[in-house]
């Protein structure tokens, strides 16, 4: 449903196990992290710390199995920039969210992130997933809810709107 939305640019990759289809996603992540640099740049030049402009979200969906599947290095390249961007892109008004089913490889990206759950599992996962002391003994989330962490954690409830009511939503937008 965003694909019509006038501000998302939608950029395919099918196939991360061939090299060409795993440097699209590479390209962007290099890409995004140029802009930073010349944002913290600009925003020096003027006395600023924070980005006074707009802001810019890239999604991206199973990051981790993605990398997993990248050839040679670029797999690694890739985690490299994209921790560049989770790091410094916030206050340069780059935005990153990415979905994982077990972001267990990239533990130094999820720390630096807001954090929301759906039922997970183990225990074990709940406290990885959530990144929270104790997480393992809160209690099991019912179907529709789900955990955020963004300062502390709590039980949230879910939606799933249709692709007409996203449709609606943007079109106010």
């Amino acid at each position: 449903p965003f694909l019509d939305h006038p501000n998302v640019v939608f950029i395919p990759v099918y196939d991360l196990t061939r090299k060409e289809e795993a440097l699209k996603y590479y390209n962007v992540l290099a890409a995004t992290v140029e802009e930073k640099e010349r944002r913290i740049r600009y925003m020096a030049s003027r006395g600023v710390s924070l980005w006074q402009e707009e802001n810019t979200y890239m999604v991206f969906d199973e990051l981790g199995n993605a990398i997993n599947d990248m050839p040679d290095n670029v797999g690694e390249d890739t985690l490299r920039k994209a921790a560049s961007v989770v790091n410094e892109g916030g206050k340069a008004g780059l935005n990153m969210i990415f979905s994982a089913q077990r972001p267990k490889g990239f533990i130094d990206l999820t720390t630096q992130c807001g954090r929301v759950v759906f039922q997970v599992e183990t225990d074990q996962e709940k406290g990885f997933a959530l990144g929270y002391s104790g997480a393992s003994k809160l209690p099991s989330v019912p179907t529709g809810y789900f955990y955020r962490k963004f300062s502390s954690v709590k039980v949230t409830g879910a939606f799933e709107p249709t692709d007409d009511e996203i449709r609606a939503l943007l079109s106010r937008r």
